[in-house]
């Protein structure tokens, strides 16, 4: 948003009140300083979303409403009298779906230049602190150059490049909960034309920490969807619980959840005796895992007692 836009928008809540609503911010502000981009990043960043419009509703009615704005304001300038402002709208809101959480999230992005909602990424959370590192302990020093590691997050800023020497080298940054760190992925990038690698892609990365020049970067060894890396990095699923004050309704309601959820993925019941020691169980049963049933068996087993691993 331009700074002339910006000034008249503050002027006028000031001059005339606050904003109603899409249609009395169209008349209230100068139309001429704010056009319809300023308008539309407006309605993608969520500034109208205390109307009872959803934000792809409002953004439809962006050029009704600029059209009655105009018309007003210009019988306003040439003195001649409207009944516009004391009319009732006859304001029709337009019968469409709501904006996608990732298309509502990719919108705010790309006018913000971050995420205000919610987070891409907020539906993988357990996922990810189960079998992945935070990207900003490696930017901080907590991973040494050289070490394996894993982590999670969204593709951005991809791009390919030849070297010297004549290979394709591709690059970009991963972007996650706690951070971002460029990725090279040299000749490990898939090269399948039918490949779905892209930029918002969400996936799990396995690579090499390499400190060099200014910036660490991960050198890339395998990629996976995030829907993927549940069942291809959480082989094991691990569940603490603590013998003292462990009633049986709880262990049903796991053993129920448990039973709903069949897969390949093996159970370790890990069970805290009341001297403090710990025996563990494998159990028969192996489970399909994804983010629901790692959030309902931690509201049972209590906060960090459900976690995945790809080693037992």
């Amino acid at each position: 948003m331009g700074t002339s836009a910006a000034e008249d928008i503050c002027s006028k809540r000031r001059e005339k009140g606050e904003f109603k609503d899409l249609y009395d911010f169209c008349e209230k502000v100068s139309l001429r300083c704010v056009n319809s981009k300023t308008i539309e990043s407006l309605v993608k960043s969520g500034a109208f979303d205390f109307t009872l419009m959803h934000r792809a509703q409002i953004f439809a009615c962006i050029p009704d409403a600029m059209k009655r704005a105009e018309m007003a304001q210009r019988d306003m300038e040439s003195g001649q009298f409207s009944l516009f402002e004391t009319a009732p709208k006859d304001i029709k809101i337009p019968d469409i779906q709501k904006w996608s959480e990732s298309e509502q999230l990719s919108f705010e992005k790309e006018v913000l230049g971050l995420y205000v909602s919610s987070h891409p990424l907020a539906r993988y959370r357990k996922l990810l602190e189960s079998v992945s590192q935070p990207i900003n302990e490696l930017l901080t020093g907590k991973v040494n150059s050289g070490e394996q590691v894993i982590i999670g997050g969204i593709v951005h800023d991809l791009a390919k490049k030849i070297t010297p020497s004549g290979m394709e080298r591709v690059h970009f940054h991963l972007e996650g909960l706690t951070g971002r760190i460029k990725i090279i992925a040299g000749d490990k990038f898939p090269k399948d034309k039918n490949s779905i690698f892209s930029n918002s892609l969400m996936c799990m990365i396995r690579g090499k920490l390499v400190f060099m020049d200014t910036e660490p970067f991960v050198s890339m060894e395998s990629v996976i969807n995030l829907d993927d890396a549940y069942s291809a990095l959480g082989k094991y699923l691990h569940i603490t619980v603590r013998e003292l004050g462990l009633e049986q309704l709880t262990l049903q309601e796991m053993k129920n959840l448990l039973s709903q959820s069949k897969g390949l993925s093996e159970v370790v019941m890990h069970i805290i005796t009341g001297d403090g020691r710990e025996a563990q169980a494998v159990l028969e049963e192996k489970v399909s895992v994804n983010e629901n049933l790692l959030i309902s068996l931690e509201k049972l087993a209590g906060e960090g007692n459900v976690r995945l691993s790809w080693k037992k």
